[in-house]
């Protein structure tokens, strides 16, 4: 939306298992619903919409441009629902040529930094060295 405005977009974007489509049809949210405590059975629609299906990038940014998107940050767990969502995030911004940075925390599922974990502490320090001085992590 503050593209499509022409305002400016902020500096730096970092996402934590991101939504990009609110139907959840990808082949995470069926192969991982068992291994991902936080998310067993997320299949259905996300309820946050009138028309989830509607091809609107406010609604499922799937749709959107990434065309000069900032740097972006992306963290998932590999046992996650939403790996794919992380998957096809990554590639639509290398494909628009955004610098995009796709960190998969192996075991770990939906959304694990709401917890007190060792992994947790190294993914904040990790988001905050992302956003002061665009360090690149492996």
């Amino acid at each position: 939306m503050l593209k499509d405005e022409g305002k400016k977009l902020p500096e730096r974007v970092s996402v934590f298992s991101p939504v990009i489509n609110q139907l959840n049809t990808s082949a995470s949210e069926y192969l991982r619903t068992e291994r991902d405590p936080m998310l067993v059975g997320a299949t259905a629609p996300v309820p946050y919409f009138d028309e989830p299906a509607k091809i609107d990038p406010l609604i499922s940014p799937i749709y959107g441009d990434f065309t000069g998107f900032p740097p972006l940050f992306i963290n998932c767990g590999s046992e996650e629902v939403k790996y794919d969502s992380s998957a096809i995030l990554n590639n639509l911004c290398e494909k628009a040529g955004v610098d995009v940075q796709w960190h998969v925390w192996q075991d770990l599922f939906h959304v694990f930094i709401l917890f007190d974990m060792p992994e947790t502490d190294l993914a904040v320090k990790q988001i905050g060295e992302f956003f002061k001085a665009g360090v690149k992590f492996d």
